[in-house]
């Protein structure tokens, strides 16, 4: 869009929706899609210069350092990529990756965070592991913040962590009530801000001691903005706020309806079984319990019994409600 008017220049269709934030660099566009690809435009005028195809879903927002791209997919893996669109190396995780901020990259170090509960710490040279940190059960899609030899993650299972960063060892936790979901804290005159699922924005020292909270009606799933020593930061609760850099309130601005939307939990989980009542290739509907209808058509070859009809390793009473 054209920055002073709001009219649009041009637009360019991929195969399924854009869930990332796309990355500027010497007048070209990086972006992922949900088709799998990876995308390269010219800035100007919308041009495909290339994509690159990964083997799933792209819903990681790409970086570019020292004429690297780096992005992430469904597929388990963060790529390397140079800037013509060519594979360097590729580090295969445990599960899906989606960040939606740009990774961390600090010394020749990038972070990665995978749905198989681990951060990783990985080399941007070679794409070797150098170590990695295990959190809770639940996944992680967050970008740490690094601060001297330290890093700050949050995790969906309300845990803020304080970890060596040239080790990976942890130094402290600090649990707050709900997950602590995408943005890394923001660390300020030996403090860090953190907002949480739980409505709260809390103030720690480095040590990880809380030194006060702020409360909201809703999560706090935003990035945190200091300006003029002033914070600011969105809640689900509709409202954008401004505090002082002790805790106290100063404004907040309602953005619509006040309605919430409702976000289930990053930790929710619940059992689902398949009944198979013939061998043909009949579907049979179940809805779980948001209405969505899950179907089944599995071929005699497969047997009564799907290795694939489970029960949740994850308990749907959790300890964090």
């Amino acid at each position: 869009l054209n920055i002073s008017n709001g009219k649009e220049i041009w637009r360019f269709k991929t195969g399924a929706e854009i869930n990332s934030t796309p990355f500027i660099s010497n007048n070209r566009v990086y972006f992922g899609s949900r088709d799998s690809f990876v995308y390269c435009l010219n800035a100007d005028n919308g041009k495909l210069i290339w994509k690159f195809k990964t083997g799933d879903a792209v819903v990681s927002s790409p970086i570019v350092h020292e004429n690297k791209l780096f992005i992430a997919s469904f597929d388990k893996n963060l790529y390397c990529l140079d800037l013509n669109g060519s594979e360097l190396w590729r580090f295969t995780t445990g599960a899906e990756i989606e960040n939606d901020y740009t990774f961390l990259i600090y010394k020749d170090i990038i972070f990665c965070a995978s749905f198989d509960n681990y951060l990783y710490a990985i080399n941007i040279n070679n794409g070797k592991e150098l170590w990695r940190f295990k959190t809770g059960q639940y996944g992680n899609c967050s970008v740490p913040t690094a601060y001297g030899n330290s890093l700050f993650y949050g995790s969906r299972d309300g845990v803020l962590y304080g970890i060596n960063i040239k080790n990976g060892s942890e130094l402290w936790r600090f649990k707050t009530g709900k997950e602590i979901i995408d943005k890394g804290p923001l660390v300020h005159n030996n403090k860090v801000y953190l907002g949480a699922g739980d409505g709260n924005l809390y103030c720690l020292n480095l040590e990880g001691k809380e030194l006060w909270r702020f409360k909201t009606e809703g999560g706090v799933y935003t990035s945190i903005l200091l300006y003029k020593n002033k914070l600011y930061f969105g809640s689900w609760d509709c409202h954008l706020y401004s505090i002082t850099l002790d805790g106290k309130f100063l404004w907040r601005f309602a953005t619509s309806t006040l309605q919430q939307s409702y976000l289930p939990p990053a930790y929710e989980a619940w059992e689902t079984e398949i009944k198979i009542e013939s061998k043909s290739y009949e579907k049979e509907e179940k809805k779980d319990k948001y209405g969505t209808i899950l179907t089944t058509g599995l071929d005699e070859t497969y047997g009564i019994k799907s290795e694939y009809a489970f029960k949740s390793e994850y308990s749907s009473k959790s300890e964090y409600r």
